[in-house]
């Protein structure tokens, strides 16, 4: 028989305060949200069944034919990766002062081993007479085919939401399932002498490896946002072109209306899609301690320090930073969740 299909994947979310409305949420840390292991891989198709021997024959007759051997199982179709959401952000939200990073999309199931085919049967002896035709291998079955791994979010967006003073960095497609390999031919029935019309059964195909997932710092599902002086980065992995094919830094699937300014955005196949940059934006690394071990601190010659909107523009800043620590340090604010200090709080 076939194998099974593996089971299809939910998502992972790790904050939802998307059915909260007019909430501010401010000085979270969302980090490692990484399920590269959680995938449920397909089922492997079942051996073939072999062939029946020959029956033996009167003397002076012909043996009987061995009978064919059955064809393997097709493996089952690995799952899709799952989609893991940093947060889920909704209802006119006041975002701010958080830090987001290190969120992996799920890796796809694996697709399944197709079953090798059945042995063909033995020939049926003759005394006198002549042998029969040893049975045809069974033909292996097809490998399942892997999926797509699981989109990451850093935030989601819905609705008219502001979203100042953050940091995303460093959010992960989920890798791809392989296809399975596919299913041995069986071997030819015995035969005395051995049958030139015996064929052994035929490979099955290798099943098709499915793609990475996509990754997105902020999507923009809807609405109208306010997006200022945040830091959307992914320079662990600027690299990394066959990741960042399908890495994407602000994302909205259509043309939308908001106010976007004062970012820095960098390290992504597209930095936006769909979308302009805001006039005061820039695209440079930010220069974080060491993100590798996950300190997402800007040094002191970051880009983003100084850069970012000050109060003087009366638009409604923060007034310390994820640590606590006082805004602004200088003459302007810095981009992103963290405020530069030499003497942090």
């Amino acid at each position: 028989g076939d194998g099974g299909y593996s089971g299809l994947p939910g998502e992972v979310v790790g904050i939802d305060i998307s059915n909260i409305a007019s909430v501010t949420a401010t000085r979270n840390s969302i980090t490692g949200l990484e399920i590269p292991e959680d995938r449920s891989n397909a089922g492997a198709g079942g051996i073939g069944g072999g062939g029946g021997n020959g029956g033996r024959c009167a003397i002076g007759g012909t043996g009987g034919d061995g009978g064919s051997g059955g064809t393997g199982g097709d493996g089952g179709l690995g799952s899709p990766g799952r989609e893991v959401h940093g947060y889920l952000i909704n209802r006119n939200t006041r975002f701010e002062n958080t830090l987001v990073h290190q969120v992996d999309g799920g890796a796809a199931g694996l697709g399944g081993i197709g079953g090798d085919g059945g042995a063909g049967g033995t020939t049926g002896g003759c005394m006198g007479g002549a042998n029969g035709t040893g049975g045809q291998g069974g033909n292996g079955g097809l490998g399942g085919d892997g999926r797509d791994g699981g989109k990451s979010y850093g935030i989601s967006n819905e609705m008219d939401n502001t979203l100042v003073n953050n940091t995303v960095a460093d959010i992960i497609p989920g890798t791809s399932g392989i296809g399975g390999a596919g299913g041995t031919g069986g071997a030819c029935g015995e035969s005395d002498p051995l049958s030139p019309d015996c064929v052994p059964g035929i490979d099955g195909s290798d099943g098709i490896s499915g793609g990475p997932g996509e990754a997105f710092g902020l999507f923009i599902f809807g609405g109208e946002p306010i997006i200022v002086n945040n830091i959307v980065a992914n320079p662990q992995i600027s690299h990394q072109m066959a990741i960042m094919v399908n890495a994407f830094g602000i994302y909205s699937p259509d043309s939308v209306t908001l106010a976007l300014d004062y970012n820095d955005v960098y390290g992504w196949f597209e930095n936006y899609h769909n979308l302009a940059p805001g006039g005061n934006d820039i695209s440079a690394d930010p220069l974080f301690v060491d993100a590798v071990k996950g300190d997402y601190h800007i040094t002191s010659s970051s880009p983003a320090k100084d850069k970012g909107l000050g109060s003087s523009s009366g638009f409604s800043l923060p007034t310390d930073d994820i640590d606590g620590d006082s805004r602004p340090q200088d003459d302007s604010y810095d981009i992103g969740a963290d405020e530069y200090t030499t003497a942090p709080a």
